[in-house]
This record gives C-alpha cells, sequence and structure tokens, in this order.
C-alpha cells in the first residue's frame, strides 16, 4: 500500500478481494496513524471495463466533437453476465438437442465463449467441426454472435477487445498506473 497514490487504479478478478483489500487498506492507514484517508480505487475486471465502454460512448457522443459516432458499434448495448447466461440458454433451449441442464450447459458454453475471445480464437474457424460438440457449441457461438447483431448489444469478452484496440491507438487515455491484484494466469490479450 505504500506505492499507492490518488489516482491509480487496481484491478481485482471478484468482489470478496476488493472487500479484502479495502479492509486491509484501512488496517494499514490505522498503523499509520492516520484518522482520514483517501479511499483507493479498486474494481472489479468487469466493472472496469464495462466504465470504460461507457467512458468511450460519452465520448463519442458529446456534442462537441464533429462526428456523433465515429464508431457504430460503440452505440451498442453492453451485456451484463446474466443478460448474455439468459441469451446463451435461450439458444440452447431452442436448439434441437435434448439436453438435461440447459442452464448449467449455458454457462459452460458461455465460459467458452469467453475463452475463446480471451485467446483471440476464430469461432467460425473448421477447428471447431471436428467433434459433434464442437459443431454444437459451434452453432451456439453463430447463434449468440447473430442475436447480438440484430439487437444491437455486444458481450464483454468483445467488448474488452475493441477496447484494447482503442488504447493501442490511443484513442482512449489508459489510467497513470494500473495494478492488477488476485490473477493467477495471464491471459494472452
Amino acid at each position: 500500500f505504500k506505492v499507492l497514490k490518488h489516482d491509480d487504479f487496481i484491478l481485482t478478478p471478484n468482489k470478496r478481494l476488493i472487500n479484502f483489500l479495502h479492509k486491509n487498506y484501512t488496517l494499514y492507514q490505522q498503523t499509520q496513524n492516520k484518522s482520514v484517508w483517501s479511499t483507493p480505487l479498486i474494481l472489479q475486471l468487469e466493472t472496469w471495463i464495462t466504465t470504460q465502454w461507457e467512458k468511450h460512448l460519452i465520448q463519442i457522443t458529446t456534442p462537441c466533437e464533429k462526428h456523433l459516432i465515429t464508431n457504430p458499434i460503440f452505440s451498442y448495448r453492453l451485456l451484463t453476465k446474466n443478460q448474455e447466461r439468459v441469451i446463451w440458454q435461450s439458444i440452447i433451449e431452442k436448439s434441437t438437442a435434448d439436453l438435461l441442464l440447459p442452464a448449467q450447459i449455458a454457462k459452460t458454453a458461455q465460459q467458452a465463449w469467453h475463452l475463446s475471445h480471451i485467446y483471440q480464437l476464430d469461432y467460425t474457424s473448421t477447428l471447431f467441426e471436428q467433434t459433434s460438440e464442437s459443431r454444437t457449441w459451434k452453432k451456439w457461438a453463430l447463434d449468440f454472435a447473430v442475436f447480438c447483431q440484430t439487437h444491437a448489444c455486444i458481450d464483454i469478452p468483445y467488448a474488452t477487445v475493441l477496447l484494447m484496440d482503442l488504447y493501442k491507438k490511443k484513442s482512449l487515455k489508459p489510467p497513470r498506473r494500473l495494478f492488477l491484484i488476485g490473477f493467477e494466469e495471464i491471459n494472452p490479450q
């Protein structure tokens, strides 16, 4: 906590770690004999991505800009994980597969979708046609993509890819300092 500055961001994978860090930061400040201190900016990664998406949407729709929306993809509604899961479950329930636990399968299919984006795999690839399971998932993934396109919505994994591109192009300014705490594996993005 010694190195933290007031405008630093800390990102975590879950809310439980946020509570733990806030509690320990408070204890640290108390051991420094402080009675007042600023609260550190600690967010769950998904919350931060959502905030960045909304921030960029606001930036590109500001009236002082030359064009109201320079990229129509940013007018898409960002889905929450629960909204996503409902869409996946609906797609799976409408499919011809006779499945016992569609809610659990929707969760697994959603996780596979997230991983395919994190590892930048092309879900339309013929590699996903080698087994009946992967062919079924590919069909669901295509249906999910069509649903999102048709209903002008976007999921967190795809939004993350687009936001990373904006950071690379310097269209979106990253925080000066960003700390990642609690991530056990580094994803390839």
